[in-house]
C-alpha cells in the first residue's frame, strides 16, 4: 500500500460558534448552505433530494458534507471531544449503519467492510467515528456505547474479533451468490432493462464510454448494452450514472467471467472536504487509498476511475453477491451485533493511517463525551430536517 502522508495541520476552523440545536433555525440560510456544498446541483435538483429525505438519520446520509460543514462551523457540538481536532488520517466520509456490507474481492472472497468509496478522504478521524454514533443514536438510542466503542478501539488495535452470527451468514450468502449481474437488472441476457429515469446513451456517450472500458480493461470485453441515468436516493441521488453490459472477448486473457454488469458513476468532491486536512489528493490516488484501507490488497480490478467526456467517475462492479446490511432486517439484538462489527470494522480502516497517540487519545475519552456529542448533533440533524421540509 501506497504511504499515506496526512499534513496534521489546523483542522477545525474556530468560526464564531452558533447555538447548536436550541435555536430556531432559517430555513434559507440551510438551502443556501447546501447550495454551497452542492456548487454543481440546481436549486431545483437539491429540492429534488430534499424531497426524498424522510427524518433527521436520512438527512445525515443523504447531505453528507452537511455533517462535516456543520462540525467545522460548530465545534463546540462535539464537546470534550474537540481535543483530538488534530488527529487525522484516512476518513471514510459515510459512515452509517447501511454503508457496511459484504464485498468480494478478486478471488471471489467476501469481506465485511464499508461499501462506500466515494466521500472518504484525510480529516480528522473522531468525526468519522462520531458520525457512526450519531447514526446510531438516531437509528437505535438504547444502543450501549461504551461497547460500541470498545469494539473501534478493538478494530484500531489490530486485534482479530470474531464477526456476529449475522455477518457470518452474510459473508456466506455473498460468496454463494458471487459476481454475477442481478437478474432483476436484465431484459435478457444481452439487454438491461432501463430504469425509470434511464435514456440511451447520446453518440458521444457511448463513444466516451466504450473508450473508457477500453482502457480501464486493457481491450479485454466489449460493451453489449448500456443507459444514461441517475442516481434516485442516498448521498449521491442526482448524480449522473452510466450502467453498462459487458462480455468478455472470445480470445483474451481476461478477468472477466460470462456477463458483467458495470456502474460509472460521476465523482464530485467527497463529503468530508469542509474538514479537509492538507490539499485534496487527486482523485485516482484517492480513490486507490481508499480501496486499499476500506478492501484491502485484493480488492477487485473491476474498480477505477475512468474520465468521460472530461469528467471523473467511478467504475464498479455490480455484483449480486455484494450484500447490504438492511437495518430493516434485523431485530435490535441482532443490530446491535451487526453495529459491534461496523465499529470493529471503521477501526481497522482507521488503524492503517491513525497516528501513534491516536489509539491512547480514543481510550481515554469518556462515553459520556460521545454519547452526548452524538445527541446533540442527532438532535441538530432532525431540526434541521424539519426545518427543510
Amino acid at each position: 500500500m501506497k504511504t499515506l502522508i496526512i499534513l496534521i495541520a489546523s483542522v477545525l476552523i474556530l468560526a464564531t460558534p452558533v447555538t447548536s440545536h436550541g435555536l430556531a433555525l432559517d430555513k434559507q440560510k440551510i438551502l443556501n448552505d447546501l447550495q454551497t456544498l452542492y456548487p454543481y446541483f440546481k436549486p431545483d435538483e437539491i429540492q429534488r433530494k430534499i424531497q426524498t429525505v424522510t427524518d433527521g438519520e436520512h438527512f445525515l446520509r443523504t447531505f453528507i458534507p452537511y455533517y462535516y460543514f456543520t462540525l467545522k462551523n460548530n465545534p463546540q457540538m462535539t464537546g470534550n471531544l474537540i481535543s483530538m481536532a488534530r488527529e487525522a488520517g484516512w476518513c471514510v466520509g459515510d459512515a452509517h449503519y447501511s454503508n457496511f456490507g459484504a464485498i468480494l474481492n478478486r478471488g471471489g472472497v467476501a469481506d465485511f467492510t464499508i461499501n462506500d468509496l466515494d466521500d472518504a478522504g484525510p480529516c480528522p478521524l473522531f468525526t468519522d467515528v462520531l458520525k457512526l454514533f450519531v447514526s446510531a443514536r438516531l437509528v437505535t438510542p438504547q444502543f450501549n456505547f461504551q461497547q460500541l466503542l470498545k469494539a473501534y478501539i478493538l478494530g484500531l488495535s489490530g486485534a482479530p474479533s470474531n464477526l456476529s452470527p449475522e455477518v457470518r451468514q452474510l459473508l456466506l450468502n455473498s460468496q454463494k451468490i458471487g459476481a454475477v449481474p442481478d437478474p432483476k437488472e436484465l431484459a435478457s441476457p444481452t439487454k438491461l432493462l432501463r430504469d425509470v429515469n434511464g435514456r440511451e446513451f447520446t453518440a458521444e456517450e457511448k463513444t466516451a464510454v466504450i473508450a473508457a472500458l477500453n482502457h480501464a480493461y486493457a481491450n479485454s470485453a466489449i460493451m453489449i448494452d448500456g443507459y444514461a441515468s441517475f442516481k434516485t436516493g442516498g448521498g449521491s441521488h442526482g448524480l449522473q450514472i452510466f450502467k453498462v453490459l459487458l462480455k468478455s472477448r472470445p480470445s483474451s486473457r481476461t478477468p472477466f467471467s460470462d456477463t458483467q454488469l458495470v456502474q460509472f458513476k460521476r465523482l464530485v468532491s467527497p463529503g468530508i472536504f469542509p474538514l479537509l486536512v492538507g490539499p485534496m489528493p487527486n482523485v485516482m490516488d484517492r480513490i486507490h487509498t481508499t480501496l486499499m484501507v476500506e478492501q484491502g490488497q485484493t480488492f477487485s480490478g473491476f474498480y477505477g476511475v475512468e474520465t468521460v467526456l472530461k469528467t471523473p467517475y467511478l467504475l464498479t462492479p455490480e455484483w449480486m453477491g455484494n450484500l447490504k446490511i438492511d437495518p430493516r432486517t434485523l431485530n435490535p439484538a441482532q443490530l446491535f451485533n451487526v453495529a459491534l462489527d461496523e465499529f470493529y470494522v471503521l477501526g481497522r480502516i482507521h488503524s492503517h493511517s491513525a497516528s501513534p497517540a491516536y489509539p491512547q487519545m480514543i481510550a481515554q475519552t469518556a462515553v459520556t463525551d460521545w454519547q452526548l456529542a452524538a445527541q446533540t448533533i442527532g438532535a441538530y440533524m432532525i431540526e434541521v430536517f424539519k426545518t427543510v421540509k
